[in-house]
């Protein structure tokens, strides 16, 4: 079995196609185009090892042949990303791109490096993931460190110079302060010391407020107050989910070609 092998049940949505629509659809105004792909998504033990292309250098055990499986789907991510990032920067069309994922491969605590580290440390490897911000028409690279998942869209329609809602501005405000605001009970601060949630809410005015606006739009719809979610230049709500949704820390990384 080739898991990169496309087949009439699960075809592979090849770069090239994608790249060629994104770049010829034709629109007046703005376009939005997500795409998930589980190219390097587990389980890490579905190819022959001899169809690996990228082999780990350090010895991880029962695990190496699927952390070689799973380098090589990443190679083959970063390889399609490059041809869209390609395409896109000869492309007249202003573009912003922004590649994220969501957490680390499941043999992580299985790892030598990883050996250890405390329960904390390892939730915190486990779902720090590269974020890409990347532009056609300018630079919107920066090194911020670790952000939470909650903070990818104000910091992408920041990068765009488009109108932020209260509710974002709020999360940006936070985000100075508290970047990591885990689902398993830990948060880190700016410094990068880590805090249980009880003490980090206690010394943070802005995770408070952050809290209590994502509280009452979700379970308190009497008590919410719709102006928070609503950019001051356009009457209709943003998007508003992900308040409770997975509030895991991504790590920032430069634009890439």
């Amino acid at each position: 079995m080739n898991r990169w092998k496309a087949t009439a049940t699960a075809p592979i949505l090849m770069p090239v196609s994608i790249t060629r629509f994104c770049v010829s659809t034709s629109a007046d105004g703005p376009r939005f185009f997500y795409l998930l792909t589980y190219q390097n998504h587990g389980g890490w033990a579905q190819n022959d090892a001899s169809l690996d292309t990228v082999h780990t250098l350090t010895d991880c055990g029962e695990v190496t042949d699927q952390v070689d499986e799973y380098l090589t789907s990443i190679a083959m991510s970063d390889a399609a990303l490059q041809d869209l990032l390609q395409t896109l920067s000869e492309s007249e069309r202003p573009t912003i791109v922004c590649m994220m994922g969501d957490h680390g491969p499941s043999f992580l605590t299985q790892l030598p490096a990883k050996q250890g580290l405390d329960e904390q440390a390892l939730e915190l490897a486990y779902h720090e993931t590269p974020l890409i911000l990347w532009a056609n028409y300018k630079d919107v690279s920066s090194a911020l460190g670790n952000i939470n998942i909650t903070d990818v869209v104000p910091q992408l329609l920041r990068a765009a110079d488009m109108p932020l809602s209260g509710y974002y501005e709020q999360i940006l405000k936070l985000d100075e302060e508290m970047p990591v605001r885990g689902k398993f009970g830990v948060c880190q601060q700016a410094d990068g010391q880590l805090l249980d949630y009880s003490t980090a809410w206690a010394l943070s005015t802005p995770m408070q407020a952050y809290n209590y606006m994502a509280y009452t739009n979700v379970a308190d719809k009497e008590r919410s107050t719709t102006k928070h979610f609503i950019s001051p230049q356009h009457k209709n709500p943003l998007t508003r989910h992900g308040f409770y949704g997975k509030l895991l820390p991504v790590k920032k990384s430069s634009n890439r070609q």
